[in-house]
């Protein structure tokens, strides 16, 4: 009888010491360190070598020392007409990519909306593209397809994968 209450005891103690050691444990997270924060900024941009301005609205912003710039809640908003806007968003200063994360909502100076999730947008080349689903809405109607690359700042368009249209009945008799 006394080797069962034993057994019990050594089984507790051997609980007892792994639950200790498990909480002794600290889990260090490695994060990059920021240079800057700031909550709730605008931002103006003009490029020399261009006559747009853009206005940047954010509700925060964090930069770090590899020069990625980490945008909340954002609205990037150009003097010709164009807006993006989005939740989550990451600017390589030195690449000039912007890269969106979850929902985007583009603006484009022809009247076109387009909603898609993700966006890369390689300011240089002036090349943006999404591997998902997008819906371009615009007074000739409707266009949904898997994915989507724009050039010359959004004003051109190329669908790929599904494409479905609806086109507005103005247009096919006019």
């Amino acid at each position: 009888m006394w080797f069962k209450w034993l057994g019990a005891l050594v089984i507790i103690i051997l609980i007892g010491i792994i639950v200790i050691e498990k909480e002794d444990t600290v889990q260090q997270i490695q994060t990059m360190p920021i240079l800057r924060s700031a909550q709730q900024i605008i931002m103006h941009e003009k490029k020399i070598d261009s006559d747009i301005t853009t206005l940047i609205e954010a509700s925060s912003i964090t930069e770090q020392p590899d020069n990625m710039i980490h945008l909340d809640t954002f609205d990037l908003t150009q003097s010709d007409g164009l807006r993006i806007a989005g939740i989550e968003a990451v600017y390589n200063m030195n690449d000039s990519i912007l890269t969106i994360t979850g929902p985007v909502t583009i603006e484009m100076n022809n009247g076109r909306r387009a909603n898609l999730e993700g966006l890369v947008w390689d300011r240089k080349s002036q090349k943006a593209f999404t591997p998902n689903p997008v819906v371009v809405t615009g007074i000739e109607g409707t266009i949904r397809a898997n994915k989507a690359e724009f050039q010359n700042d959004f004003s051109l368009i190329h669908f790929s994968g599904g494409v479905h249209a609806q086109i507005s009945q103005d247009i096919l008799y006019n």
